[in-house]
């Protein structure tokens, strides 16, 4: 349940296509300068990142090569930075973990700010998932100290959220829904209303484990309704998933409409 609920806008970068067509980018590939060659061989990496998981793997590590090659380190940090993520979400968090401390000494050695801090956060998630909190919580911590410095304000959103995650997955509820009032909080500073509604979701479905069944219905309707508005059909989904069970833990078995 809360691995299904968790919260997704986390330090993940990948280039959006756009609808550039793919068999261009593939010539670009094949042909192209060896800057031109690493960019395409990035977008297709992108591109196939959660549908063809071979592909992706395929394209990011030929990129890496290239870039290798030609001493293009910032091309080098953004691809093992990709590399660590498609490691975690594959689940294989030990080769995960080497390719994000090889991207962190680049960028550091580097002073690319940016992707450090982004790769710290991956680092978070990386030691969340082995189940190593006390690790977990000193790379998110030190995001939020990072992105406080640089004034970003969608990362230090980022970052609460991220805490509120690891709280979750902790069982430490109540510390998760601190940490996710103050992700929301700063998403609403920024009028971001769809990442404030995922905020809102993960606190619902928190707040009902708490037995807090009024505010957390409030939220997850609140939710829902921006989610419907701007027709994301799967988080919809998962906020009426979340009032079927609020409404089954209360035997409130009866239709509604909002």
């Amino acid at each position: 349940m809360n691995k299904y609920f968790s919260f997704l806008v986390l330090f993940f970068s990948f280039t959006v296509l756009y609808g550039q067509n793919i068999d261009s980018l593939k010539k670009a590939g094949e042909t192209e300068s060896p800057e031109n060659k690493i960019n395409a061989l990035i977008e297709l990496g992108d591109y196939y990142f959660y549908s063809n998981s071979d592909s992706a793997l395929f394209y990011l590590k030929t990129a890496l090569h290239i870039a290798e090659e030609n001493n293009f380190r910032k091309k080098e940090i953004y691809i093992l930075k990709n590399l660590g993520i498609f490691h975690n979400e594959s689940g294989k968090l030990n080769k995960a973990k080497e390719f994000l401390l090889k991207a962190l000494k680049i960028a550091e050695q580097e002073k690319d700010t940016l992707n450090t801090v982004s790769i710290y956060g991956n680092l978070g998630n990386n030691s969340m998932i082995k189940g190593d909190f006390e690790k977990s919580l000193e790379y998110f911590t030190k995001t939020i100290s990072m992105f406080k410095k640089i004034g970003n304000i969608r990362g230090i959103a980022m970052s609460y959220g991220a805490i509120g995650n690891m709280y979750n997955k902790m069982n430490k509820n109540i510390k998760a829904i601190e940490y996710y009032e103050l992700s929301k909080q700063k998403f609403e500073e920024m009028n971001d209303t769809v990442s404030s509604a995922i905020l809102m979701m993960n606190s619902g479905i928190v707040l009902y484990k708490t037995n807090q069944f009024k505010k957390s219905e409030k939220y997850l309707k609140t939710a829902y309704n921006i989610f419907k508005n701007k027709n994301i059909l799967l988080n919809t989904g998962k906020c009426l998933q979340g009032l079927a069970i609020l409404y089954s833990k209360q035997n409130r078995f009866i239709n509604r409409t909002f």
